[in-house]
């Protein structure tokens, strides 16, 4: 296929998507209780219809447009009581967003790309906190851009308020020969959601129906042949395989992302930012999916690499380290007890967790024990804080890829994260790079929906590099936004 046009002109009248916030985000209030009565008030049953009862997948029902508009207005409401007086313009615009949202779901509106390729699918990273959770990075900025009345917001109001919203196309990515290209799709799938739904079946049934429906407007909305999913999407819909809808296929992305990881240790060596005696010494701290992929691909193709591994889960660490050590010799695989030993091993640390860590509370580092160490965070939400890294003398860097192909094959149009994505539109995380590349690399059978491995990384690596895609400069988050390192 040709690759053209690398530069998507689209008349978008909301440059909000593209808002950085400098700085730190006020701390925001918390109105979960007040809404939660505003909604029963109305007739609701509360804050979080994840889905509107026995609604089938494409009959635009399983999200109800009032619903959402009327808890808008609420959390304004709520807002207006609470501070006296907000601004007006980001109530206007967190309205308006969420009528285009809702024209294009309910197909009164056509996207501004109706002949797509693949769909970067991906879900917001912002949860519910209480307070007595860490947090490496403050998740409300990814959602200040599309609902800028969340400013006012905490962590918890702002995700309790997000339920109820559709999937939706959030942005698109370059075109190529056909007049087709990739887009970002935004599905509702919350990491709430588990705990919401009170038992485990009731937590499927919503997860599936919800994940059925992005399938269904990436189809019918914008003709996608391929979804390729982002984050924590895999582990929570049995590998893509809830992501069900006909003449659609999805892929975990793990591929990608292992790849990419690999690319981004080779990076920060090539780059002399490694002490020369640690070059070939990897941690890896978490060995779930991507973890023991990352471990096992790395050991396969350095076959000077020695890695050493911690997960908080004692069991599947002596699983994966046996695994391992039968396939590559006692000596190139060792455990360790605790996050601190792997980073104080590895020259190139690689995280792959699903709980943060505070540095400063949870080991005993100090200030220059992480010099000449770099770590490579591919956690999400992300682990640890760079200013933490920096501190006890390391670097910190998001695994991040570069786009070099012709026309911009992932390079964005619009939406940046609210500054908590790559540093620059033509860069890419690589379970979004994965979905394109089987793409323009006419390899979709190498798709994945399984627990990835290091031939699969190797496989899906190879069409990554053919169609143009590498590790990005290093770069890492500060101050609510992403910066070169």
């Amino acid at each position: 296929m040709a690759l053209i046009d690398r530069h998507l002109e689209l008349d978008f009248e909301r440059p909000m998507l593209n808002y950085v916030h400098e700085g730190e985000l006020p701390d925001g209030i918390n109105i979960e209780h007040d809404l939660e009565l505003a909604m029963i008030s109305k007739g609701y049953e509360g804050t979080l219809q994840y889905w509107q009862g026995d609604a089938k997948i494409g009959s635009t029902e399983g999200f109800s447009r009032k619903y959402f508009v009327d808890k808008l207005n609420a959390v304004s409401d709520i807002l207006r009581a609470k501070l006296g007086s907000i601004d007006e313009d980001a109530v206007s615009g967190t309205l308006e967003f969420a009528e285009e949202i809702f024209d294009v779901y309910e197909g009164k509106e056509t996207p501004h790309r109706t002949s797509g390729s693949f769909a970067f699918t991906a879900a917001t990273r912002l949860q519910r906190n209480d307070g007595s959770r860490f947090e490496a990075v403050d998740y409300r900025r990814e959602t200040v851009g599309c609902f800028p009345i969340f400013k006012y917001l905490d962590s918890s109001s702002a995700q309790r308020a997000m339920v109820g919203m559709p999937p939706f196309i959030l942005d698109y990515y370059g075109k190529d020969s056909n007049g087709g290209g990739g887009v970002m799709v935004f599905s509702p799938l919350f990491l709430d959601l588990i705990s919401d739904a009170g038992d485990l079946d009731k937590a499927l049934t919503w997860a599936g129906n919800v994940a059925s429906e992005t399938a269904w407007l990436a189809k019918e909305r914008a003709d996608i042949r391929l979804l390729s999913l982002a984050a924590l999407l895999p582990k929570h819909t049995d590998y893509g395989r809830m992501f069900s809808y006909p003449g659609i296929d999805t892929t975990t992305g793990h591929g990608g992302t292992t790849w990419l990881i690999g690319k981004v240790v080779e990076r920060a060596i090539d780059d002399g930012r490694v002490r020369p005696d640690l070059e070939h010494k990897i941690g890896v701290l978490g060995v779930g999916g991507i973890g023991f992929a990352a471990a096992d691909y790395i050991l396969g193709v350095n076959p000077d690499a020695q890695v050493t591994i911690n997960d908080f889960n004692t069991a599947r660490q002596n699983e994966v380290g046996e695994l391992l050590r039968a396939k590559y010799g006692e000596n190139r695989i060792l455990d360790a007890h605790s996050a601190e030993e792997v980073l104080r091993f590895g020259g190139v640390t690689v995280s792959a967790i699903t709980r943060p860590i505070d540095l400063f509370k949870e080991t005993s580092l100090r200030p220059g024990d992480l010099e000449g160490r770099v770590y490579a965070d591919d956690s999400q939400p992300a682990a640890v804080a760079a200013e933490q890294i920096e501190a006890l003398g390391g670097t910190h860097t998001g695994v991040i890829a570069q786009d070099d192909t012709e026309f911009g094959a992932v390079t964005m149009t619009r939406f940046n994260y609210g500054g908590l994505g790559p540093k620059e539109m033509n860069q890419a995380y690589g379970c979004c790079v994965e979905g394109a590349a089987l793409i323009y690399g006419d390899a979709i059978d190498q798709r994945i929906d399984q627990p990835v491995n290091g031939d699969m990384v190797r496989t899906v690596g190879e069409v990554c590099e053919e169609v143009g895609f590498s590790a990005a400069p290093l770069q890492t988050l500060k101050n609510g936004k992403a910066v070169s390192v």
